[in-house]
């Protein structure tokens, strides 16, 4: 009896516009808090709005959640898909998920997360659009067919994501290194510093509170390593 109730309650459930959208997002990222979900798709609504929701979602099958102590000591609710959710989209934007994401990288796939929401805002005021997020799997996925087919890329250094913005004012379209920042110290700090400044490429190095006024010290002498505090 309770199989046949579970399963008229998934389908009374409709899926609207924005929980694909929802979906997609934590996708991508391989996970997100409550809060992320809510400042990007429930903007201006209480969190219990976009929580509620969320359970409903959860109870659909299509969401996991779990408690973490990672970035907050009293805990962060935090939501990944379930396999369900993935047959929801194609397979080209499957492909593109962040699956499976181990505890060593639930701190780094928060802080893409922070900084993808609060780049896309910054750089929307500055009339540029954000095309698109790699996050650093796709990176490394896309050096390996590149190897493959016999290109040296034992040079390039690989961030934990890539964005393509475009200047509606200009038009270019560009892309800006996106590397967060982990517990780094010492040498291994500046080599990591070092080798995105030697690519020259646009770098932004994403950090905490915490380690901000360090990271700022290091970096101050590499003019295309930016920072970016979450």
């Amino acid at each position: 009896m309770s199989s046949t109730t579970d399963k008229a309650k998934k389908a009374a459930l409709v899926i609207t516009d924005r929980d694909l959208e929802v979906l997609k997002f934590i996708g991508k990222g391989g996970l997100a808090s409550v809060s992320q979900i809510q400042s990007k798709y429930w903007t201006g609504a209480k969190e219990q709005t976009c929580r509620e929701r969320l359970e409903k979602l959860q109870k659909a099958g299509l969401l996991n959640s779990q408690l973490i102590t990672t970035r907050n000591p009293k805990g962060e609710l935090i939501f990944t898909l379930q396999p369900a959710a993935y047959k929801l989209f194609s397979r080209a934007i499957q492909d593109r998920f962040f699956n499976n994401v181990t505890n060593s990288e639930m701190m780094q796939q928060l802080l893409a997360q922070e900084a993808l929401l609060k780049l896309e805002k910054e750089w929307a005021e500055q009339g540029k659009v954000l095309m698109d997020w790699k996050h650093e799997r796709e990176i490394k996925g896309t050096l390996k067919k590149q190897q493959n087919r016999g290109v040296d890329t034992s040079q390039v250094e690989v961030g934990d994501a890539q964005a393509t913005i475009r200047d509606e004012t200009t038009g270019e379209i560009y892309e800006v290194e996106i590397e967060v920042d982990g517990e780094y110290y010492g040498k291994m700090l500046k080599s990591k510093i070092d080798r995105f400044a030697a690519s020259n490429k646009p770098t932004i190095w994403v950090t905490t509170p915490d380690r901000a006024e360090m990271i700022t010290t290091r970096i101050s002498n590499h003019p295309n390593i930016t920072l970016l505090v979450v």
